[in-house]
Parts: structure tokens; sequence; C-alpha cells
């Protein structure tokens, strides 16, 4: 099994963890009742949409090639010490 490959199994591993979350955070915004539940379910999917986003980031820079990952990974680096 080469690197590309190995890419594309953890590529489809990320977005199937995700699809399974996307899914359980949709049926308890189902399930919930309460203004606090509502809260909570609510922040959860927009933890979940964030990660589609940065998945889907990644992906896009990992599809690009090298220099753009590395690209991506020092400017994320970067903002990421500012904090």
């Amino acid at each position: 099994m080469n690197v590309t490959e190995k890419s594309y199994w953890l590529i489809g591993g990320v977005v199937t963890i995700l699809l399974i979350a996307s899914l359980i955070g949709w049926l308890l915004g189902l399930k919930v009742k309460t203004e606090s539940s509502r809260a909570v379910v609510d922040n959860l999917n927009q933890r979940v949409r964030a990660w589609w986003t940065m998945v889907a980031i990644f992906v896009i820079a990992m599809l690009v090639g090298r220099n753009a990952t590395l690209a991506l990974f020092a400017i994320t680096s970067f903002l990421a010490l500012r904090e």
C-alpha cells in the first residue's frame, strides 16, 4: 500500500466518521425538546460543520499538491501559535 492509497483510506475514514456524526446530530435535533438541550445539539452541529469545512480544505490542499499542503500547514501552524 503506497502513500497515496493510505491517504485515500484516511480521507475515507474521516469522511465516514463525519457522516456518522452529522447523522447523530440530525437525529438528536429531531429528538430534543427543551431549550437547553436544543442549545447543546446546535453547538454539536456547529462543531461538526466546522470539521466538514476543515476536512474539505485539507483534502483540496492534498489534491492540489505537496506545495499547497505544506503552505496550508505552515499557515495553520502560524495562526495556531498566535492564539
